[in-house]
């Protein structure tokens, strides 16, 4: 019998951590997007050992105030530590932007792990990009989202339905502050 659940666990880890203290407090805001990628907040040391027997090979950390432990603790635990830092309240670069991207594209960076300090507002935004590129999800629907992860700073929630309209010219921007009211007040 304990070698059947054993098997069990191995065979769906992620049904194995869901509802655990052990997952909300080493792995915060932790959520399943795809097979592929996996959100949250800041991990810590036994959270990367985790995301690492979760299968996980890449670890993406959106702060731009890192901590120390987490470039070695992914190593430790046999991942990739990528930083690509960026800020709560104002759009990340083109440059971090086509890095995420290529990143998303590479079989071998896959599965994915990608965070920041609650895993709502720079994770949310990287993830709601994911979901439009992907996922073919519209702005609207990424937006609601992202703040159903504890919430998500005004300007970033904007950039989605931005960065929408970049690749769509002849869509037309909704009114946010309307749209949004709790968020936009």
């Amino acid at each position: 019998m304990k070698l059947l659940l054993a098997f069990a666990l191995l065979a769906t880890p992620v049904l194995a951590l869901e509802g655990t203290d052990a997952l909300k407090r080493d792995l915060p805001n932790f959520d399943r997007v795809s097979a592929a990628y996996y959100r949250g907040g800041q991990p810590t040391r036994e959270g990367f050992k985790m995301l690492a027997r979760l299968g996980v090979k890449t670890v993406i950390d959106f702060r731009d105030d890192p901590k120390e432990f987490e470039p070695g603790a992914v190593r430790a635990a046999g991942m990739v530590y990528v930083p690509l830092p960026m800020s709560t309240w104002v759009r990340p670069t083109d440059e971090t932007i086509a890095a995420f991207l290529t990143l998303l594209e590479d079989p071998a960076a896959s599965p994915l792990f990608v965070h920041c300090w609650r895993g709502s507002d720079r994770t949310g935004l990287m993830s709601a990009i994911r979901r439009m590129e992907k996922d073919s999800w519209k702005p609207r629907r990424a937006a609601k989202e992202m703040i159903a992860f504890r919430g998500a700073s005004p300007p970033l929630i904007r950039f989605v339905f931005k960065y929408y309209k970049l690749r769509n010219p002849k869509y037309e921007m909704p009114d946010l502050e309307r749209e949004f009211p709790d968020i936009y007040r």
